[in-house]
């Protein structure tokens, strides 16, 4: 099992409901907030891309 290194909180969509963003040594993974106390991963065009990962901060 692969421990994500980083997670970040925020709207990405422009929704009004806070998204997740997984990212360390495995391919990012964006969950979006269905505004129902639910999540879904994103695939397609909100989907982080599926580079090797690179170290960034904010």
């Amino acid at each position: 099992m692969v421990e994500p290194l980083q997670g970040l909180m925020r709207d990405f969509d422009n929704d009004g409901f806070v998204d997740v963003l997984l990212t360390g040594d495995m391919p990012g993974q964006l969950w979006r907030n269905n505004g129902n106390k639910t999540f879904t991963l994103q695939t397609g065009r909100w989907a982080p891309s599926r580079q090797p990962p690179l170290p960034w901060a904010i």
